[in-house]
């Protein structure tokens, strides 16, 4: 089955991580959700382009680093999966929520979009 690239915005390993999360940080799979929280792997952003990934990296920086501590730093990581239905829709839906938060800059978690 074909591939499908997306790309993720990673959290560095010094980045203290939610209780909630200890089994992610520990294996090395912190990520950063659409909804800007931290998150596993079940939870990342898939986001179309290196482009957005990257501004929306820059963006939503400061704001974890009021949450998380001045050490936080973010990487954006290409990723791959079986290119099939479910994985098209996440990667535009996923990618229209950064959109639109960037459009608004509305980066609060619990605000929706």
């Amino acid at each position: 089955m074909p591939q499908l690239t997306y790309y993720v915005v990673r959290p560095n390993a010094l980045t203290p991580a939610p209780s909630t999360l200890n089994r992610a940080s520990y294996k090395g799979e912190l990520y950063i959700s659409p909804h800007v929280r931290m998150s596993g792997m079940d939870s990342e952003a898939r986001i179309d382009t290196r482009e957005r990934a990257e501004k929306f990296a820059e963006a939503i920086l400061p704001k974890l680093q009021k949450r998380h501590g001045e050490q936080l730093r973010l990487t954006v990581m290409d990723a791959s999966c079986y290119d099939d239905k479910w994985s098209r829709k996440k990667i535009l839906e996923h990618s229209a929520i950064i959109q639109k938060r960037m459009d608004t800059n509305n980066f609060a978690a619990n605000k929706p979009v």
